[in-house]
């Protein structure tokens, strides 16, 4: 693709999926989440009321699981099957076209801002890796995210962040430095994980927390949403 070649600038800017891109609370990841879980482990594991917004696939399981008293690591191959089984329900459920309509405001004239300025773009998500490739599908972004890094590859935030720089820097043949990464999310954990690795920030109150929440964990820049496009921009280069 013409985007995924070396890129004018030395940044990444790596988007969150879910609460960033495309609205939060997708009842069929959560339904397939449940449905594998029930397939593989044979209980009646629920999400409940676990706190989900900011977390990876892997350590939803986990928590999950422990409810019922079961333990289980990212290596264990029913973990792993969960995932599979995960992401196939959900792409037998969601068809394309089913996610436009949840694409945030701006999210789409950012992206193309940012592909016409040479800004590398890769996904970030909490997600298994099946499920965000079907939701990128079917919302028509695909073809921003040539990389990423995704829920079941990572158990914690900064590793995934760590994952999607690296992803890009294959994709790209470039290497970016993580000094030179900027975190587009929603959520405190966004903001927490990038700093932890070392890059920007720019928080987007598109999700379940306030600007007032997010601005409390000191993002270089937030914003109400990403209507904005060029301020966004300038966010992101700025540095």
């Amino acid at each position: 693709m013409s985007h995924a070649v070396a890129t004018n600038f030395e940044i990444v800017a790596l988007f969150d999926l879910d609460g960033t891109l495309l609205r939060a609370g997708d009842p069929i990841h959560r339904a397939a989440f449940e449905h594998a879980l029930r397939v593989v482990f044979g209980t009646a594991a629920s999400l409940g009321d676990l706190e989900l917004a900011g977390q990876l696939d892997l350590a939803i399981a986990a928590r999950a699981l422990a409810r019922q008293g079961l333990d289980a690591s990212r290596d264990d191959l029913r973990v792993r099957e969960v995932m599979t089984i995960m992401g196939r329900y959900y792409r037998l459920r969601v068809g394309a076209g089913e996610r436009e309509n949840w694409v945030l405001d701006g999210v789409v004239d950012l992206l193309r801002k940012l592909r016409a300025a040479g800004v590398a773009t890769v996904v970030a998500s909490g997600s298994a890796r099946e499920v965000a490739a079907a939701k990128l599908a079917s919302a028509g972004l695909s073809d921003y995210f040539p990389a990423g890094a995704f829920g079941d590859e990572a158990e914690d935030r900064p590793t995934l962040l760590r994952h999607a720089v690296s992803a890009a820097g294959k994709v790209y043949r470039r290497g970016f430095a993580l000094a030179n990464a900027v975190v587009l999310g929603d959520t405190p954990a966004d903001v927490l994980a990038a700093r932890a690795i070392g890059a920007r920030v720019v928080a987007v109150a598109t999700g379940r927390f306030s600007s007032d929440d997010l601005d409390e964990q000191g993002p270089d820049a937030s914003f109400p949403d990403l209507g904005n496009a060029d301020a966004v921009i300038k966010a992101i280069l700025r540095g």
